[in-house]
This record gives C-alpha cells, structure tokens and sequence, in this order.
C-alpha cells in the first residue's frame, strides 16, 4: 500500500474534462486514500492539437473538481505552452519530492501497450509507478516481446505489496464510463446533449465561452 505521502498523477489533455475523468479520479482516491494530481499535458505532438486555450482548459478543469478536497491540479505543464515528454515531467517532480516518496502514475492499457513508443520509456519504470485503467478492446498480446518483459516482472496483482516508490505496475479493477471528449467536443458542434457528460458548470462554462462550436473547430 501507498504510505501516508504519495503522488497519484492523473495526467490527460482534459478537453474538456468530463465525468469519466471525475469518476476515474474517484476510483484512484478509494483505492489509493491519496489525493488524486490532475496533471493537464500541454500540446501533444501526437495527436490533434486542442481546440482550446491552456487557460480555458484549466478553467474547466477547476470547475470540475472544486467540490473535491480531495482532487488537486498541477499546471506546471500546461503553462509552458509546448510539448513536454512525460520523461521530463517525471524528472522534474522527482527533483522536487526525491525519490523515496511513491509516486503513481495512471495510464489506459492502450498507453501500456503501447509504452515502448513513448522518449526513454525504460527509464520511466526509474521515476514512477504505474497504474493502468482498463479499456475495453485492447489485450496485452498486442505489446512488443521487450515491453511485456518489463510487464511481466513489474506487475503486482496484490495491492498490499505495491509498496516501491516506483518501477512497479498495477491494473486498476475499474469499468469506464462511455465517455470521450471527442465525442463531447462533436455533440457541442453538432448541438447535441451532453446531458449526464460533463459537470453543469463545465457545461455553462463551454456554453458561455462558445468553445467547440462550428467555427472554432473549422
């Protein structure tokens, strides 16, 4: 088990955060009892850019979680504007907290299978744990012969013995909601309900500004 100090990094564009975020963040406080980091990326380099300002999605993302005590953010990524490999944002956090404190950091296992395509990724098992939520629809088969190596000897099937401060794996036993943003940012184009898919004042918020609608995604 996490000790009484630990890092649970909940890392994502959040474009817009939506309650399959809140409800995943919701399963890591339970399992872990730590307080769940809501890590927003600043612009990948692997996918489409988001529609929306760095500040907008934080703006959303406080709105989101601002009942929770226990969800917190950290912008130090997203303010900087540019792509950051999620290396050198390890890197950096360790720098702050050391090396003793457990550190865990959640992934899909479409992301686990997929780890080896990631900068350095066999140094990432020297900086953090990671927690992988389920998906449906991907299977471990899919990874190279040298990732599922390092997944193999690394994954702990028992929570009580996920004790390192990293270098170890966990599968999180939680059912996803149906829910993507890109289907979201689609329903505000096409001014479909989002009804029960995001926080109300997320979707005031998304209503007030005008984002995702038909000129700004064109």
């Amino acid at each position: 088990m996490p000790s009484n100090l630990a890092y649970v990094i909940m890392g994502g564009t959040f474009d817009p955060v939506h309650n399959g975020h809140i409800s995943l963040a919701r399963a890591l406080y339970r399992t872990f009892g730590q307080k769940v980091v809501f890590m927003p990326t600043a612009p990948p380099n692997y996918k489409q850019l988001p529609t929306t300002t760095a500040n907008e999605r934080l703006d959303m993302l406080k709105l989101a979680i601002n009942d929770n005590p226990h969800f917190v953010i950290d912008s130090s990524e997203i303010l900087q504007q540019k792509y950051i490999p999620t290396i050198d944002s390890l890197k950096a956090l360790r720098k702050k907290i050391g090396y003793d404190i457990p550190l865990y950091f959640l992934i899909g296992e479409d992301s686990l299978v997929n780890l080896d395509t990631w900068d350095s990724w066999q140094m990432l098992f020297n900086l953090t744990n990671f927690i992988v939520a389920m998906r449906p629809g991907y299977s471990l088969d899919q990874m190279s012969e040298q990732l599922k190596a390092q997944c193999t000897k690394r994954t702990i099937k028992d929570k009580s013995k996920l004790i390192q401060p990293f270098g170890q794996i966990y599968f999180l036993d939680f059912t996803p909601l149906n829910i993507s943003s890109t289907n979201i940012r689609n329903n505000y184009q096409q001014k479909l309900p989002t009804t029960g898919m995001v926080d109300p004042k997320v979707d005031q918020y998304i209503k007030d500004n005008k984002l995702y609608s038909s000129n700004q995604l064109c």
